[in-house]
């Protein structure tokens, strides 16, 4: 695991100066996609599609499914929440058996609370930072982002006197990680400053993520895990 987070902070800051050619490729990979905000298929400006490809990138095997799978092995990353209360209480559990997910809905009762900070220009990072994939990130555009809660167990980075921007929970025998950085991962930022490295560090290290459609709502008689 050491070796792997090694890994990831070399990765994430070549990614971070490679982010505006990976994004320019995307840009040339097919026809122009639509869809609502966040959707991981949309080359709309606030869609995600490039996200997807930065970790494509890195060499990890991405999915883009609706949220009424099972997403065994898999990180999952929602950037909207839409799942029903058995949905929900199906995914708590898949995480509680040693699950990773990465929550980047504000709205969501998955997360830690997260809010629009009054005054982004006050936020001042402090030298701490918990999440060794996260130590190479400087530049980030405060005027895009939510602080997220923490508790005093929690991992963090970066950190402020106030919250945090990505914050790991463990639950269970897995891990919930908040984010207040939907908004940097969209097509018309991620190229920006260190969002790249943002948001590659806050899935962690991981052969395979399931990026949850964003314009899917769950459904039927199946909820999002299958136990």
């Amino acid at each position: 695991m050491r070796a792997d987070r090694r890994t990831l902070v070399v990765i994430v800051v070549l990614l971070a100066a490679l982010a505006p050619v990976v994004v320019a490729f995307l840009a040339d990979d097919g026809g122009p996609t639509g869809g609502p905000p966040f959707d991981p298929r949309s080359t709309d400006p606030d869609g995600t599609r490039a996200f997807v490809g930065v970790l494509e990138e890195t060499g990890i095997d991405v999915e883009v499914r609706a949220a009424t799978v099972d997403p065994g092995g898999a990180t999952v990353v929602v950037f909207v929440d839409l799942f029903g209360g058995d949905e929900r209480r199906a995914l708590r559990d898949w995480v509680r058996d040693g699950g990773r997910l990465i929550m980047l809905d504000p709205f969501s009762p998955l997360g830690r609370p997260m809010r629009v900070p009054d005054d982004p220009e006050a936020l001042e990072p402090d030298a701490t930072c918990d999440i060794p994939a996260l130590a190479a990130v400087t530049e980030v555009d405060l005027g895009r982002v939510e602080v997220v809660d923490r508790a005093a167990d929690d991992a963090a980075c970066p950190r402020f006197e106030e919250g945090a921007l990505v914050v790991e929970q463990a639950f269970g025998d897995g891990t919930v990680v908040t984010a207040g950085i939907g908004r940097l991962l969209v097509n018309d930022a991620i190229a920006r400053r260190d969002h790249a490295a943002l948001g590659i560090g806050a899935v962690g290290p991981t052969d395979r993520v399931l990026v949850l459609d964003a314009a899917a709502p769950g459904g039927g008689d199946r909820g999002l895990v299958a136990l």
